[in-house]
């Protein structure tokens, strides 16, 4: 077996041969990727170790599983690597049948095409014509209706944060109404000829959330019209204000009332077991409809710029901002605070839920619902901004989700940074990141890919404004990411880069910069072990 597999490799291996010298003694070795499912994870140990001192063998931890998954995770399994060699194999998992219906888990012409594609992938050929990876996921949103603005009704049109229901999908055969608040710099202020042309934020709650008056307000404040829409099928009693001085009384335990149009619940009935048949019972098919037709209302009021418009969302907001990000290509920036994808595999909370569906229900929850599955066509900028111990989304599937994404992309990992719906909103780089996407404004640090050499890490950072800080943030413990301890030290700034010695325990580790703004971005999260 060794020597077979090693035969194969070596006559693969294109630009520097196995065992093969060059000029340079400090040359990097040739990498050979294996990806593959159970299979390869039991022969990936003895290519390692035949191959040891003449490539670096990469495998990811996890089971490929199907053709489709391998696909889906070409880019961060593979392409990032950039390797000399792939040696693949993917065929089992897509021959499972579902009980329910008997059908392939991947059919037969999809298996070829996905063959095709991963192929043409690694050798850099055109696509072939109706491939997977030229074609936006299978969704069940009309974006042509979605991308109208929908029947409106003002609530109250005269305060300082308006209230306003407008018409989305239809639910248990009746049409729904979804509740908003809608605030500006003039409605807050008093003084209308302040909206003029203004840049636009869409505003996307969490679990246990609804419409927050108090976070449309602080962006008004910042210079923007924004609407925050409840996506439970409820209202919030309306905002109050104080007499003397106009400023909104907060009040984060506001009444919420069902709606007599209201849509399906937030629940996880309507997250989870309802998915397959029926798709107007999932609250997915819903509040993806509630935030696109959001997008398209604010657009269409005449104070506002409509090329000049951003999303952000917190939690199951954020997860939702994954989707539409990668849905609605008219947004301009947007911001995940917290919610990612591969909500199925890891350390997930969500995944026991995923896993209780069943084998279709489940595939087919992936398929529509994962923000996995679309990331790889978001090309809206995009900001994932999280904490190091989430434990409703955890740093392996976050990283692995920012890795997906193709277009403009950045980060922001805050050590043991706190999850509540306040703190998903009050880093102050959610605002500067849209500014320079939607206002010309200054932008935050960018910090290029990390690379150790000889135990150091090292990452370049081009920034418009001096750069006041620079950590390395690491953690040395194994177990649940949840419960790790992590540690910051500080990294030297020298030439337009920013480096720092990895401590030989770490296990996780990325570096972070902070400007004259105390705007803060960070590296992608290395794991010394990858995902």
């Amino acid at each position: 077996m060794k020597i077979k597999l090693l035969a194969l490799l070596a006559t693969l291996l294109p630009a520097i041969a196995i065992g093969q010298t060059t000029d340079n003694p400090d040359a990097p070795l040739p990498k050979v990727v294996l990806v593959g499912d159970s299979i390869r994870l039991s022969y990936a140990p003895d290519v390692a170790k035949a191959l040891a001192g003449q490539a670096t063998v990469v495998s990811p931890k996890g089971n490929g599983g199907d053709s489709s998954n391998v696909l889906r995770q070409l880019d961060a399994w593979v392409i990032r690597e950039r390797p000399a060699v792939v040696h693949f194999n993917c065929g089992i998992h897509d021959t499972k049948k579902f009980k329910a219906t008997g059908k392939f888990q991947v059919s037969p012409e999809q298996y070829e095409t996905n063959l095709r594609t991963i192929v043409a992938q690694f050798v850099g050929e055109h696509l072939p014509e109706g491939s997977v990876e030229n074609e936006k996921p299978a969704g069940p949103w009309s974006l042509e209706k979605l991308r109208t603005a929908p029947e409106l009704t003002w609530i109250d049109e005269k305060s300082p944060i308006r209230s306003l229901t407008y018409r989305n999908e239809a639910f248990q055969k009746r049409e729904t109404d979804v509740f908003a608040f809608y605030a500006t710099p003039g409605s807050i202020s008093g003084d209308i000829t302040k909206d003029v042309n203004l840049p636009a934020v869409v505003l996307i709650h969490g679990g246990g959330g609804t419409a927050f008056d108090e976070w449309a307000w602080l962006w008004a404040k910042r210079g923007y019209a924004a609407i925050a829409m409840d996506l439970s099928g409820r209202r919030p009693e309306a905002p109050t204000f104080d007499a003397k001085t106009g400023e909104l009384i907060i009040n984060r335990r506001a009444a919420r009332t069902r709606l007599e149009r209201g849509g399906p619940e937030a629940d996880h009935v309507a997250k989870f077991t309802n998915v397959g048949g029926d798709i107007t019972d999932d609250w997915q098919f819903h509040a993806v409809a509630a935030v696109i037709r959001a997008h398209s209302l604010i657009r269409s009021f005449p104070e506002v710029d409509a090329e000049r418009t951003a999303v952000t969302g917190i939690s199951w907001g954020g997860y939702m901002t994954c989707l539409v990000a990668s849905i609605d290509d008219r947004f301009k920036a947007a911001v995940p605070v917290y919610g990612c994808g591969f909500l199925y595999e890891g350390e997930s909370v969500q995944k026991p839920l995923i896993d209780e569906l069943g084998e279709e229900k489940r595939a087919e929850w992936i398929r529509v619902y994962e923000p996995s599955a679309w990331l790889p066509e978001c090309r809206v900028p995009i900001f994932f901004v999280n904490g190091t111990n989430d434990k409703h989304y955890p740093l392996t599937s976050y990283a692995r989700s920012y890795e997906l994404v193709k277009g403009s992309r950045q980060i922001r990992i805050q050590v043991k940074m706190p999850h509540s719906h306040v703190s998903g909103w009050a880093p102050t780089e959610i605002g500067l990141f849209i500014d320079q996407h939607v206002n010309k404004g200054t932008p935050l640090p960018k910090l290029g890919a990390p690379t150790v050499v000889a135990g150091v890490v090292k990452a370049s950072v081009v920034s418009s404004l001096a750069v006041k800080a620079a950590e390395l943030h690491f953690t040395a413990d194994s177990g649940p990411l949840v419960s790790r301890k992590w540690q910051s030290v500080k990294a030297a700034i020298v030439d337009g880069s920013v480096s720092a010695p990895v401590p030989p325990d770490a296990t996780i580790w990325m570096l972070s910069v902070t400007d004259s703004r105390e705007a803060m971005v960070s590296t992608e999260v290395v794991f010394r072990d990858a995902p």
